[in-house]
């Protein structure tokens, strides 16, 4: 049972929360902060987390690389944020490393960092801390410590996104749409029609599919099919049939045939589906630990899963 903490948010919030402005006179004004005030803040946000979701439940914080596939894909996004961090906010950094199991990956944000653990498979009943609501892309229990609740699923959100975009991230989805409007769209179609109907209302406002699929990359939550050994998968639309395409009918025998000679259907999955993801990914590197000291961080790569390692055979004597 994990706790999967956005390390980023929690951070902000805390070094924040720790500055003081002092105003010295009509024409100097000074800001500071204390470490120590910024490391009561965050042992007692953190324990307070597990007290509402369960004291018995490891405590994972993810943070980002300061890299990000996105701005590889879109040099604006996120370009309208003030890059600027409270005071303190490196030191805190360096602290929450020492005191509790942190997990960074090359070139991802923390919200995909938890996306791919929690739908991993390596821990059990998962809960996702974060206030961004992209994570509801997520198939997983999500609490959101600002209201105090838990949010629900949304299988239909990252969609939505793609078609009435994110402003606060820098992208803007499809001209016209807000998330209003795209959710009204999607309701009242199929999961399997929703990527077309996207399409069509991109083209519609004179733009391409692969203008769609840019937005559709941006808006979606990294989960375990998406990230192998440091290598990121792209999100793609699932095939579909094209609409005028029918099945053919089988010709008519001219002689009856053997049960045994009939042919077996195609089991053919779509391409996402055929990736090697079907093996469980590692996703984190468990902190080396020694008797009573501090946790280390887990940073680049991820570890091997236990059930990798290899094990020495024992020979037994015969009887």
């Amino acid at each position: 049972m994990t706790i999967l903490i956005d390390g980023d948010l929690l951070l902000y919030k805390c070094c924040a929360a720790a500055e003081v402005e002092t105003v010295w006179d009509d024409n100097l004004i000074t800001m500071h902060s204390s470490i120590s005030a910024v490391r009561l803040l965050l042992a007692d946000a953190v324990d307070t987390l597990r007290s509402k979701l369960g004291r018995r439940r490891k405590v994972i914080i993810t943070l980002s690389h300061r890299d990000n596939f996105r701005k590889m894909l879109e040099p604006t996004y996120k370009g309208n944020r003030i890059s600027k961090k409270p005071i303190g906010y490196l030191q805190a950094v360096e602290y929450v490393r020492e005191a509790w199991d942190t997990v960074t990956l090359p070139a991802l944000e923390a919200d995909d960092v938890m996306g791919i653990m929690a739908t991993s498979g390596r821990y059990k009943d998962p809960i996702i801390v974060t206030e961004d609501k992209d994570l509801k892309q997520i198939d997983c229990s999500i609490f959101n410590p600002r209201t105090n609740e838990f949010v629900a699923h949304d299988p239909m959100f990252h969609m939505v996104q793609t078609l009435a975009g994110d402003r606060a991230d820098g992208y803007g989805g499809c001209p016209g749409y807000g998330e209003i409007s795209a959710r009204k769209l999607l309701e009242s179609l199929q999961p399997e029609e929703w990527w077309p109907a996207i399409v069509a209302a991109y083209v519609k406002k004179g733009l391409t599919e692969s203008e769609a699929l840019l937005q559709a990359r941006l808006a979606y939550m990294l989960q375990s099919r998406n990230y192998n050994r440091g290598k990121i998968k792209l999100w793609e639309p699932t095939p579909v049939p094209a609409s005028g395409a029918t099945a053919k009918s089988p010709k008519p025998a001219t002689a009856p045939k053997k049960p045994s000679s009939a042919k077996k259907p195609s089991s053919k999955t779509p391409k996402e589906s055929s990736t090697k993801a079907a093996r469980p990914t590692t996703v984190t590197k468990r902190a080396r630990t020694a008797p009573r000291t501090p946790r280390t961080t887990t940073t680049g790569r991820s570890s091997r899963s236990p059930s990798s390692r290899k094990t020495s055979s024992r020979s037994t004597k015969a009887t």
